[in-house]
Order: structure tokens, then C-alpha cells, then sequence
């Protein structure tokens, strides 16, 4: 890690084995070049964010080298109902690593907290291959059962996967060009709440980009859910209906299109934060994660740093490490100075309640992050 950036700030950081093995593989990740692979994993933060981490040790356990667009380079992303619209930018990061990339490149874009892949990019590349073939698409697009913007407006299909979801898109490089041809603003207009109202416009209103574009209605690369059975600690808000994701032989399979997809996005509720005995905070993502891909998940859960066991921060809003560990060390802080102690616990209890407003006003409102 020899860049300036939170890469360089978190390997200089004093943490313990398993830690330290966890933030080298994002180190490594942010350092890949794009150069001369055909395909390209790519995801969009503005900040190294723990929440990350399940989507990238699952890429890394793959064989996957993960792109990070947009580390430092763009507006905040704000709180409340400005926050979703905002996401323009992750559009725009995207297109300018399209421009980056020869036409046939593969490029997979996915949103950076509440993915986990599932195969290795061979077999990604062959089921892609397969579905553009079959289709004659360029641009395959994940698809969910939830209805949101423009619900109505979508095409039947034959399973309840009907409407476009925009965590987890691939396309080649020349199709990502053609989508973003007429670039959306940093800012989206007021009548999108995200990135992927914007991308829904576009499907729906150039006819899938003359068939350019097609969505994954049969999940044979892309699966969205708030639950994969049995795995417990499930959220109230996901509706007992969505029960068509299982685990089988250590993969997640789809009981009703019989399909084994190569990406889980567990949306919405299943990333919201919910008590699990011995593991609260956790949340229906870590979960499913940990009995997925024990082998890079459970190391989480052993090692030590200033602000607890790292998975606790994955499942949260406020969860930067470099954060826990200034708000750590103000409280340790207040302990041992005295008045100024008084004074710097005062700042570290406001700093707290305003990031718990934070995360009632923010993103459990918006089930599409970056």
C-alpha cells in the first residue's frame, strides 16, 4: 500500500493477524490495475467502508480482482432525501472507466455493500456468454420481485423476477457506453430516489436499448433477496413470500427457476442491521456470508481491533474503522483527562447521536447503496 488514502491510513494502523490480512486484501484490490483482463469487477465507495468487506473477501476468494471507482473523488453523498440522488456520480465513475477499456471487455458493476460472489470469473464468463447468445444482449441486468419506480411500466415475465434492480449489472464496455451515451448529473433529478430509478428510465424508455439491454428474469447470473433459506436472523420487513432462495450443497439455489446464480444481493432488509445471540449487531448479509464462505468470513469474527470485532461495523451505518477508533480514542481519552475529559466525552456523545440520526434518516430508507 504505498499510495496516500485510506488504504495506506488502515495498513499503518497497529491491528491484530487476522485484521491485518483482511485490509491487505483490500489494499491489493484498490492497487489492481485495470489494464489487461477481459473482465472486470468494479464497484463504486467514496471511502474504504467496512461494509465492504464480505463483498470483497467473497471476491477474492473467487479469483475476482476487484475494481474501486470513486475512492475520494466525488461530492459526499449526504444524508436524507438528497442522499439517493446523488448517486449520479457512481453512473458517471462507471462511464469514465468504460471510455478506460477496450469495446469487448466484460465489465460487472456491483453495488460495494450487501453483494457476495459466488463463482469463480471463468464461470461467470461462460453464464454470461451464454445468456448474450441466447438473447443477443449486451447488458444483462439483475432483477427482483419487489416493485419500485415505474413498477407498472415493466414487462411480464415468466417468474416473479420482473423488475430491474441496479446492484449487479454486466455488460461489455461498448454497451455501458451506448447506457450512458447522455450521461445523468452528479445530482439526479427530484423525480428519481437513486442511481437506479435513472437506469429503469433508460430500460423502459428506449426498449431495452433496442434489445441491447435484458434483464436477468431467470437469476441464472444475478440473484436479489432479502432471504436465503434457512439462514435466521431475517428482518420483519422482508416478506415471507420471498422464499425462493435456498442453500444447497454450499450454494444458493433458486427453487422456482432451478438456477444456481453466480451473485447473491441481499437488498434492503437483508443488509439492515438485527440481534443474532452472540453477534449483535449482525444482519441477514453477514449471516448468509459466514455459512457461505467460512473460510474468509469467521476470521472476522476472531480478530481484535481498538473498536471490537470488525464484522460488528459491517451490518452498520456509521462504520468506518478509522472512525471506531477516533471515537475509542476520545472516550478512552475522557476517562483519563479529567475536565477536558468531560469536554471530549460530551463531543464523543454528540458525535454518536448525530451518526445514530444519521442512520435512521439514511440508508435504511434506500435499498439500493452504492
Amino acid at each position: 500500500c504505498a499510495r496516500p488514502g485510506p488504504c495506506t491510513s488502515a495498513c499503518a494502523s497497529t491491528i491484530d493477524g487476522a485484521m491485518r490480512w483482511v485490509l491487505a486484501l483490500y489494499c491489493l484490490a484498490s492497487l489492481t490495475a485495470a489494464g489487461s483482463s477481459a473482465f472486470h469487477l468494479v464497484t463504486a465507495a467514496h471511502r474504504f467502508n467496512t461494509r465492504m468487506l464480505p463483498m470483497q473477501l467473497s471476491a477474492a476468494y473467487w479469483g475476482h480482482s476487484l475494481r474501486v471507482l470513486g475512492m475520494s473523488s466525488h461530492p459526499d453523498p449526504g444524508v436524507g432525501s438528497i442522499w439517493g440522488r446523488k448517486l449520479g456520480w457512481k453512473l458517471l465513475a462507471l462511464l469514465s472507466f468504460a471510455k478506460e477499456v477496450p469495446d469487448e471487455d466484460i465489465i460487472l458493476f456491483v453495488d460495494a455493500f450487501d453483494v457476495l460472489l459466488l463463482d469463480p470469473p471463468r464461470v461467470f464468463l461462460e453464464k454470461f456468454a451464454k445468456v448474450a447468445n441466447r438473447t443477443g444482449a449486451k447488458l444483462v441486468i439483475a432483477a427482483e420481485e419487489a416493485p419500485g419506480f415505474r413498477a407498472s411500466d415493466h414487462p411480464s415475465q415468466a417468474h416473479r423476477w420482473r423488475y430491474l434492480n441496479s446492484g449487479a449489472m454486466v455488460g461489455t464496455s461498448a454497451a455501458w457506453r451506448e447506457l450512458l451515451k447522455d450521461p445523468p448529473p452528479p445530482v439526479l433529478p427530484e423525480r428519481y430516489v437513486s442511481d437506479q430509478d435513472w437506469v429503469i428510465d433508460m430500460y423502459l424508455n428506449t426498449s431495452a436499448l433496442g434489445g441491447l439491454m435484458r434483464l436477468d428474469a431467470e437469476c441464472e447470473l444475478f440473484q436479489v433477496t432479502c432471504r436465503v433459506r434457512p439462514v435466521l436472523a431475517t428482518r420483519g420487513e422482508c416478506p415471507p413470500s420471498y422464499d425462493a432462495v435456498v442453500l444447497e450443497g454450499g450454494r444458493a439455489k433458486n427453487v422456482v427457476t432451478g438456477t444456481q446464480p453466480s451473485l447473491l444481493h441481499l437488498s434492503g432488509p437483508g443488509h439492515w442491521p438485527v440481534a443474532v445471540p452472540g453477534r449483535d449487531p449482525s444482519c441477514h448479509y453477514y449471516e448468509v456470508a459466514r455459512v457461505l464462505l467460512p473460510e474468509v468470513i469467521l476470521p472476522l469474527e476472531s480478530a481484535v481491533v481498538w473498536s471490537g470485532k470488525p464484522y460488528s461495523a459491517i451490518c452498520q451505518d456509521d462504520v468506518s474503522l478509522v472512525r471506531h477508533v477516533v471515537l475509542d480514542v476520545l472516550a478512552w481519552a475522557s476517562v483519563r483527562a479529567g475536565a477536558l475529559g468531560a469536554v471530549l466525552l460530551s463531543l464523543w456523545a454528540l458525535r454518536a447521536l448525530r451518526c445514530t440520526a444519521q442512520m435512521a434518516r439514511g440508508s435504511h430508507s434506500h435499498s439500493h447503496e452504492p
